[in-house]
């Protein structure tokens, strides 16, 4: 442990202390320095922090809207949730599974929904197609658009005994395989044609995508969909007869941005078909509300001064952290909490130059939309850089309000989570790795048994998630009994028994025990000033020097530095070798009560007693100490008093006894061992 180079006082203030100009709490605490000193920096520390958690909790929660979850919901309900009629029966967006359930979609449900209000004909005025969208409500930005990538062939290789039976292989999609040529046309002619040539990422402004089945890139074949219902079904139609999907088709994706006037809110609409080499089509939609014009109302520009306000709380906490590596040097990384910390600066940091670029790329974006609405313009990097913003935002938010636990110990109750969680690392780190052990052996013997049949078990990691829901009584025991009939009883009996009945009760009584060790300790241990006590003597302070004293609570001047005085008045009696039955007799003796909270007049009453008994005549104090005394309480004889030379020369003695037993001690285990020895040597 690191020790500063300025003492401590015994008394506990300052006296003999460097002072600092500017002292944290991690400071004072880590080098020892008085109590006093600790109080005041955690009070600052603690009201500083409260401020900057309050600014930064309001910047996360007014840039979220509930209204935005409304949107998401409603645009949902007519993208997902319709139904429309395939070949053979009606169904959903989640229940495509062919190609051709794909086409049906594109051309019977999706035109109807994005232009739900295009009461208008193409031929019509071009000021009605401004006002196309979903729900009358939410207004198209721009034209939708529609993307495909694809593998060569030969990509992958077919096993020598089918060579002559199959011509052909397509790869799942990944950077080898990618194929760049341009498609057939097919007698395909008109704008539609380009969606048969290949585009980088580059050019199209894409970004890359993480599919339930492989990576993909921004760049494939692309084309626009048109302003209205008629063009949109036209392209469409067109492109389903131009073979546009083929074999290679890896991944479709469907881009459109709507905008809501009335919330300021913009929706970025991707639709996902992804086609695994396995076959079939495997659908998925997300939708991404967002605030891009963020200033706008006088909410936003509240907003605008808090995040001003954040920036300048970050800037400090940088320098704070900076200042307590260059006191604390490497004893700065002995602790958890300043990790914390550093985090917290990181994050912040990465929260503020994300929001600055954000801000320079959307204003260049509106400034394009704004010239011709009905132009394409992508929105796929604006989107993906504000949901990085949200996530930082969130990891922000989340490690700042982990922080307040540093600072809400203000008393001994409080702090027996933080002191609980601390000691019981060690042993939840050794459970852990055993809990790892059994949990990825069950989870690898699932996967391996049920994968192929059941989609909980379909690869390993979701197995292990479906492991962890089975603990919290989420399963499927019927599921897993389909598929195997004989092994699935069996595997679910011996999870439950080892993982439920054995494992999670041997981490409750980890806990459990840590925590009663970490009662105890503090309940024995030596009494300090608490926070609450030193918060209420500086409020009672505060109201005094205001003429506000009378009119403050009793409450607020209960202090616990008398209390301290008691629990020194024990230890000191314990320390002179006085057993527990003594030093109640002893506080019985001066009228005072061990728990209650010691008075002035009661040390005082204490002291004078204590000055008249040391001022009796010596022979008195021989006369009392050979006579026996009885405790008040018990009624039994208490131990006579013994001058203290004759107790230091009885200490002296009883020193040098110990020693000489020590030394006899060493040399008799010396001699048994070597007898040990030599009768081994004797058997063989």
């Amino acid at each position: 442990m690191y020790r500063s180079k300025i003492p401590p006082t015994d008394d506990g203030g300052n006296k003999g202390e460097k002072k600092v100009a500017w002292t944290t709490h991690v400071m004072a605490q880590t080098a020892h320095l008085s109590r006093e000193t600790y109080l005041v920096s955690i009070t600052r520390d603690t009201i500083i922090y409260l401020i900057f958690w309050i600014n930064l909790t309001f910047i996360c929660l007014a840039m979220i809207s509930p209204y935005m979850y409304h949107m998401t919901d409603a645009i949902r309900s007519q993208l997902a949730d319709q139904k429309f009629k395939s070949e053979f029966d009606t169904m959903t967006f989640n229940e495509i599974r062919t190609v051709s359930d794909f086409w049906y979609y594109m051309e019977r449900l999706y035109p109807k929904v994005i232009f739900s209000n295009n009461l208008f004909d193409e031929e019509d005025d071009t000021k009605s197609k401004f006002d196309v969208g979903i729900l009358y409500v939410n207004k198209l930005i721009g034209v939708p658009t529609i993307r495909q990538v694809t593998v060569r062939n030969n990509s992958c290789t077919t096993h020598p005994r089918f060579r002559r039976a199959f011509l052909v292989c397509y790869d799942s999609y990944h950077s080898g395989s990618i194929s760049t040529h341009d498609l057939p046309t097919l007698g395909v002619v008109g704008p539609e044609i380009e969606a048969f040539k290949w585009q980088s990422e580059d050019d199209l402004e894409g970004t890359s995508y993480i599919g339930r089945v492989a990576t993909y890139d921004g760049s494939g074949f692309f084309t626009k969909l048109g302003r209205s219902q008629h063009t949109t079904t036209r392209t469409i139609s067109r492109l389903k007869y131009g073979m546009w999907v083929r074999r290679e088709t890896r991944a479709i994706f469907v881009d459109t941005t709507v905008y809501n006037p009335n919330m300021n809110l913009f929706t970025n609409i991707l639709i996902v078909f992804e086609l695994p080499p396995t076959g079939g089509v495997l659908p998925n939609i997300y939708f991404r509300t967002m605030k891009l014009i963020r200033y706008f109302t006088i909410l936003d520009h509240i907003v605008l001064g808090c995040e001003i306000v954040f920036f300048c709380f970050v800037l400090f906490y940088l320098a704070e952290e900076i200042r307590e590596v260059i006191f604390l040097k490497f004893y700065y990384f002995n602790q958890i909490t300043n990790y914390i910390d550093v985090l917290i600066v990181v994050t912040s940091l990465a929260y503020f130059i994300c929001i600055l670029y954000q801000h320079i790329v959307v204003t260049a974006l509106m400034e394009k939309v704004g010239k011709s609405i009905t132009q394409y313009n992508s929105f796929a990097k604006v989107s993906r850089n504000e949901m990085v913003i949200k996530n930082v935002q969130a990891v922000c938010l989340f490690v700042a309000t982990l922080k307040l636990f540093q600072f809400i110990n203000i008393d001994k109750t409080m702090r027996h989570l933080t002191r609980t969680i601390k000691r019981s690392a060690k042993d939840v780190l050794g459970f852990s790795i055993m809990f790892l052990l059994i949990f990825v052996s069950f989870a690898e013997l699932g996967y391996l048994i049920f994968g192929t049949q059941v989609p909980a078990f379909s690869g390993f990691g979701v197995s292990m998630f479906t492991l962890l829901r089975t603990i919290l009584g989420d399963f499927d025991y019927a599921e897993i009994e389909k598929a195997h009939r004989i092994l699935a009883p069996i595997y679910f009996i011996l999870f439950i028994f080892l993982v439920f009945f054995v494992l999670i009760n041997m981490f409750l009584a980890i806990i459990s025990d840590t925590y009663s060790d970490v009662k105890t300790e503090m309940d024995v241990a030596p009494t300090q000033i608490e926070r609450i006590s030193f918060w209420r003597r500086g409020l009672y302070n505060f109201f005094t020097d205001c003429g506000c004293g009378a009119c403050t609570p009793r409450a607020m001047v209960k202090m616990n530095d008398d209390n301290a005085t008691v629990e020194n008045i024990v230890l000191i009696l314990r320390g002179c070798g006085y057993s527990k039955l003594d030093i109640d007799t002893f506080l019985a003796r001066y009228k005072i009560e061990k728990n209650a909270d010691a008075r002035v007049r009661d040390v005082a009453l204490l002291i004078d007693a204590l000055k008249g008994s040391f001022g009796e005549t010596e022979s008195a104090t021989k006369k009392e100490s050979a006579e026996p005394r009885k405790s008040s309480v018990t009624g039994q004889n208490i131990a006579p008093i013994i001058p203290m030379d004759e107790f230091v020369g009885q200490q002296q003695r009883l020193d040098k006894i110990e020693a000489v037993m020590a030394v006899i001690s060493d040399k008799l285990e010396a001699l048994l061992k070597r007898l040990n020895s030599l009768e081994s040597v004797r058997k063989y």
